[in-house]
């Protein structure tokens, strides 16, 4: 600037003017890498996550070349929309394994004059798995929420069905020992859910590729009905078993058998592996419902396993619930 002195004024207005349009299109250049496509880099398949971290969970794959919508960049990460089945979910995929792709000619300025779309909320995913109520291409996601297991001493006949007799907290007999036979009864606390369902017959993504300790070729998702009970909580499903049976390793516990749960008539459409689009197949009655993910094979189970906080565990320790009116 020390130009602009000495009756040099017309050549100082103009150096103004060229810093000022300089500056004007580098904004211009960053507003439009919030926008457009990138293409995948990966020499062989990358993953797109539900949230700009190396932890979150991994929602599907995508091709070398693959060129996803850009909705916006955050740090290391581009926000994208990717289909997954039949759906257009939000995600993002890492800088290291993508590039943005060029504007076409002509189509730089329009690009961009066009804002980033705002975030939507990050999948809340637990131990690998995510639920989300369908519309079209749309998904609403529920929220996981935990389902504890508590011991009787009635039995398990009719508890999945009508579970009016179940009790807010533990129930066994005094006299009861090691091999006394319980029944152990998995609860939703409170008695409705947060989220309300308007479809009768509604669909769910259900995703559950990366539950720790278990493949997903072993389990299976489904529409379980909730039994209301007189102490405010609601019966999931129950299994019969001795009273020390979540320190027994033999696997003893025949789930596909013996386990009781009041399941709704659905289908299931395998989008990918660990991926499913889940609808009941008739009108759900007003109530109380969830959706679970349990064991598909007919194997037995050791009560370590489906009692304490890991593998199976994991399945019966969590429900996706919701209401119909």
């Amino acid at each position: 600037m020390r130009g602009c002195v000495g009756g040099r004024m017309g050549g100082c207005r103009t150096l103004l003017r060229m810093i000022a349009l300089s500056a004007v299109l580098g904004a211009t250049v960053v507003a439009a890498q919030q926008t457009g496509s990138v293409r995948v880099t990966a020499a062989g398949k990358a993953n797109v996550r539900s949230e700009p971290n190396t932890n979150a969970a991994v929602l599907t794959q995508v091709a070398n070349g693959t060129v996803l919508d850009l909705i916006g960049v955050e740090g290391d990460w581009f926000h994208v929309r990717v289909q997954i089945g039949a759906m257009r979910v939000d995600a993002y995929i890492s800088k290291t394994v993508a590039k943005l792709e060029a504007p076409a000619a002509g189509t730089g300025s329009a690009t961009a004059s066009v804002p980033p779309a705002p975030a939507k909320p990050a999948i809340p995913v637990k131990d690998g798995m995510s639920v989300g109520v369908m519309a079209g291409s749309d998904v609403t996601w529920l929220q996981p929420n935990p389902a504890r297991v508590i011991q009787i001493g009635d039995k398990v006949d009719s508890i999945a069905r009508n579970g009016a007799a179940v009790p807010a907290g533990d129930a066994v007999p005094a006299n009861a020992t090691a091999s006394s036979q319980v029944t152990y009864v998995w609860i939703a606390d409170g008695a409705t859910a947060t989220a309300t369902v308007t479809d009768k017959r509604p669909s769910f993504y259900v995703q559950y590729k990366d539950v720790p300790g278990v493949s997903a070729d072993d389990l299976s998702p489904m529409i379980v009905r909730l039994a209301p009970t007189t102490s405010g909580v609601r019966a999931i499903g129950a299994i019969r078993g001795r009273l020390d049976q979540a320190t027994r390793m033999d696997a003893e516990l025949d789930i596909a058998k013996d386990f009781k749960q009041d399941v709704v008539k659905s289908t299931a459409e395998i989008a990918e592996r660990g991926v499913v689009h889940l609808s009941a197949t008739q009108d759900l009655a007003p109530g109380q419902y969830a959706v679970v993910i349990r064991p598909a094979t007919k194997k037995k189970l050791a009560g370590s396993d489906v009692l304490r906080s890991s593998a199976e565990a994991r399945l019966f320790g969590v429900v996706w619930d919701f209401g119909v009116k």
